[in-house]
């Protein structure tokens, strides 16, 4: 886990999952960018059922070059 996601969840460490009906646990997963997918992305997830709350996209590499 890198220090932006470590410092995210100790500040904000629970998220309302749908699929359970209540606050939960918060996990992030993130993505790195890679040959089908132009830029990183981050999924942030309950952590007891699993279920993707969000999706979070981050500019393309490119528009930083």
């Amino acid at each position: 886990m890198t220090q932006e996601t470590d410092e995210l969840t100790r500040a904000f460490p629970n998220v309302w999952c749908p699929n359970c009906g209540k606050v939960q646990p918060m996990k992030i997963a993130v993505m790195k960018a890679n040959d089908r997918n132009d830029h990183d992305a981050a999924d942030i997830l309950c952590g007891e059922c699993k279920f993707v709350v969000a999706t979070l996209h981050a500019e393309p590499a490119t528009q930083f070059a």
